[in-house]
C-alpha cells in the first residue's frame, strides 16, 4: 500500500523508498529576476563608457525573457501535475469537483502540450468556478506578449528589416528601449532587447501568476519562499 505525504514523498510497505517532488518554476523566476538586474546593472555600466554593443549584456537580457516565460509554463504546469497525480498541494486544497474537472482536462490536453501557456491558467480558474483572467486586459495582455517574444527569440529565424516594424514597436509600449542603442536603430532586436525589457519580462511573468493564485485561492511555491525581496543581487 503506497501512502503519499505532504512533501510527496512516497513510502513503500517491505522497504522504503523516499522521492523528491521538486518545483523549478521558483529557480526559473529567480534566474530571470537575477539576469535582469545584472543586465541593468551592466547596461548602466556600458552607457558610461560609451559602449553600443555588449555580447554578455545581451546573452543577460535573453536569459531574462526566456525564464520568465519558463517560469510562466513551469508555475501552472506544476499545479496541474499535483492535482493529476493526486499529491497534496504544497500550497493549499481544492475540493474534489475542481480536481477532478483539472484532471479531465489535463489529461484532454495532453498534460498542456495542446495548448498555450496562459490557457492553462485560464483553465484551471474555470475548474475552479473562478473568474478566468481577461485577455484582454493586465496582467494577461504583457504576459500574452511574453510568451510571444519568448516563442520569437526560441523559434528564432532570421528576416531582413528595412523600416520600423509595428510589430517589434508595440513591445517599447511596456518598457523603456535599450540605451545603448541609438535613434535610428531598428526595434528589434536592438532597441527592444535592453534591460527594460528584462525586467519587465519577469515583473510581468510575476504579475499574471499573483493575479492567478489570487483568484484561484492558493499560495504559489514561489511566494512560499520570500521572493519579494528588494534586491536579488549580492545574495539577496
Amino acid at each position: 500500500m503506497n501512502e503519499i505525504s505532504a512533501s510527496g514523498a512516497v513510502a513503500l510497505t517491505g522497504s522504503i523508498e523516499v522521492g523528491i517532488r521538486s518545483y523549478l518554476s521558483t529557480h526559473h523566476l529567480y534566474a530571470s529576476r537575477y539576469a535582469a538586474e545584472d543586465a541593468q546593472a551592466r547596461e548602466e555600466s556600458l552607457l558610461r563608457e560609451g559602449v553600443r554593443f555588449d555580447m554578455r549584456h545581451r546573452g543577460l537580457v535573453l536569459m531574462a525573457v526566456t525564464e520568465a516565460a519558463f517560469f510562466l509554463e513551469a508555475a501552472i504546469n506544476e499545479i496541474f501535475q499535483d492535482v493529476a497525480d493526486g499529491n497534496i498541494l504544497p500550497f493549499g486544497s481544492l475540493d474534489d469537483d475542481c480536481r477532478g474537472k483539472m484532471s479531465d482536462w489535463w489529461e484532454n490536453a495532453e498534460k498542456g502540450r495542446s495548448c498555450g501557456t496562459l490557457d492553462k491558467y485560464n483553465a484551471a480558474l474555470k475548474a475552479a468556478g473562478k473568474n478566468e483572467l481577461s485577455a484582454g486586459a493586465e496582467p494577461y495582455q504583457s504576459a500574452k506578449h511574453l510568451v510571444k517574444l519568448r516563442n520569437s527569440l526560441v523559434h528564432y529565424k532570421p528576416e531582413t528589416l528595412y523600416k520600423v516594424s509595428r510589430r517589434w514597436n508595440v513591445y517599447l509600449k511596456y518598457f523603456a528601449p535599450n540605451a545603448l542603442m541609438s535613434d535610428s536603430e531598428l526595434s528589434f532586436p536592438d532597441k527592444v532587447l535592453g534591460a527594460g525589457c528584462a525586467d519587465w519580462a519577469w515583473r510581468s511573468a510575476k504579475a499574471v501568476t499573483d493575479e492567478f493564485a489570487k483568484r484561484f485561492g492558493i499560495t504559489m511555491n514561489y511566494q512560499q519562499v520570500g521572493f519579494d525581496s528588494s534586491s536579488l543581487r549580492g545574495g539577496k
